[in-house]
């Protein structure tokens, strides 16, 4: 377990998460269009692996802007700190206007509420700013 702040953990932060830790969702019915991902929790587990309690999230900072909500997290990690923003359009009804065609399409199901969701990508993208989730492992 690290205790400071040096080139090992920042490398330790940035190795990829095994194959079996990513998951794939459904994002298109028609298509069968899937995303592949690894969910927040795995983050959070690396965290305590390699740092124990040294690290800690500060407040959450949500915001409405237009149609979405916007979610600013600070993430800090054996003293540096660093802070990205997650953000998720909220649901108003079931059919949404493709924007190419202007067709109306059923809308994709979502994985949580906009705010969880929102709120899960702001972690995830903080803790990019460490390296972490920035290299798959494509075995």
């Amino acid at each position: 377990m690290f205790t400071e702040w040096n080139e090992k953990l920042v490398a330790a932060l940035a190795e990829p998460f095994p194959p079996e830790y990513h998951k794939t969702k459904v994002v298109d019915k028609r298509s069968g269009a899937t995303v592949s991902f690894v969910p927040w929790w795995r983050y959070v587990e690396r965290l305590n692996v390699l740092v124990g309690g040294g690290w800690s999230m500060g407040t959450p900072i949500a915001q409405n802007v237009g149609a979405k909500i916007v979610v600013f997290l600070p993430i800090t990690i054996l003293g540096v700190t660093r802070v990205n923003c997650g953000d998720e359009e909220e649901e108003d009804g079931e059919v949404v206007v493709n924007k190419q065609t202007g067709e109306e399409e059923e809308k994709r199901k979502m994985f949580g509420t906009p705010a969880t969701n929102a709120y899960a990508q702001a972690f995830k993208r903080t803790c990019a700013l460490y390296g972490m989730g920035l290299v798959e492992s494509y075995d």
